[in-house]
C-alpha cells in the first residue's frame, strides 16, 4: 500500500508492516535541470533483474526522469523498470540515490503520450 501528499510524506508497505518516508523536497542536479519537473504522487514499483519488487512513489517527473521515494538506496548505474498503472513500463537508469530518495533517468525517454498521462493519474 503507498499513500503520500506531493512528495512530502509517503507511506509504504514492506513485508505487512507500514514505512513512512519524509522526503524534504531536496534532490541532486536540481540548477542543472533542462526539462520542467511537474509535482506528482503516483504509487509505482521497481523492477530490476534479480531483486524483488521495489515499492516507490513518484515524487516528480519531467520528460527525460523522476524522483522516488523508495525504502532505501538502489544501486547507482542499474537499471531498472518503472511500473505505473495504466502506462507502459517505463525502462530507466538509476542516476542518483540517497537514504529514502532516487533520481531515474529514463531511457529512452517517454513517448508524449505516455508521459502526459502520467501528468493527469
Amino acid at each position: 500500500m503507498i499513500s503520500g501528499s506531493h512528495g512530502h510524506v509517503s507511506h509504504l508497505q514492506a513485508a505487512g508492516q507500514p514505512i513512512t518516508l519524509s522526503c524534504d523536497g531536496e534532490y541532486f542536479g536540481e540548477n542543472e535541470r533542462r526539462a520542467r519537473r511537474y509535482k506528482t504522487n503516483i504509487p509505482a514499483v521497481l523492477n530490476c533483474e534479480g531483486c524483488i519488487p521495489i515499492d516507490a512513489v513518484v515524487l516528480d517527473v519531467c520528460a527525460t526522469g523522476c524522483r522516488l521515494a523508495v525504502t532505501g538506496p538502489l544501486s547507482v548505474g542499474s537499471s531498472v523498470a518503472l511500473v505505473v498503472g495504466g502506462v507502459p513500463q517505463l525502462s530507466a537508469s538509476v542516476r542518483w540515490s540517497h537514504k529514502e530518495a532516487a533520481g531515474l533517468a529514463f531511457n529512452p525517454p517517454p513517448p508524449s503520450g505516455v508521459f502526459e498521462k502520467l501528468l493527469d493519474y
